[in-house]
């Protein structure tokens, strides 16, 4: 068995598959949907954050939490509209769930060797200092 970040089986990586095959691109390049979930979480954290920089990290737990109207690639509009509407959203993503916890990480399915990691730490120092840089936005 061997593991590449191309995505989990799901409706959402379906949905990215075939948007990314209709633009003439390979959705098995390696981390094309982690790529791409990356940069449409910042974009919907951003959203709802009002586009207002200090409140990304508290927006980014809130779009991907485990609760709320699912969000799949692709669904900006209905994102924005839900957002708008003051309604929790629930990214589901083109690699699977991004869900952070009450530490403020997010946790991967385990691995076919029965890990998990995390793969993102808003209290890590490596994060906040992310956050703070005027070029990351």
């Amino acid at each position: 068995m061997s593991s590449s970040p191309v995505g989990e089986k799901s409706e959402s990586l379906d949905l990215f598959n075939e948007a990314f095959k209709a633009m003439g691109q390979d959705p098995d390049a390696i981390f094309a949907t982690t790529s791409y979930d990356a940069a449409f979480m910042m974009a919907l954290a951003l959203e709802k954050a009002g586009g207002k920089k200090e409140g990304v990290a508290d927006a980014m737990m809130e779009i991907s939490s485990g609760e709320g109207e699912p969000i799949r690639p692709g669904e900006w509009q209905k994102a924005k509209e839900l957002i708008a509407a003051g309604t929790q959203i629930d990214y589901k993503g083109a690699a699977g769930d991004h869900n952070f916890d009450e530490k403020k990480a997010t946790f991967r399915a385990p691995t076919p060797y029965g890990r998990s990691a995390p793969t993102a730490t808003k209290s890590s120092p490596k994060w906040n200092k992310l956050l703070r840089q005027e070029s990351f936005f």
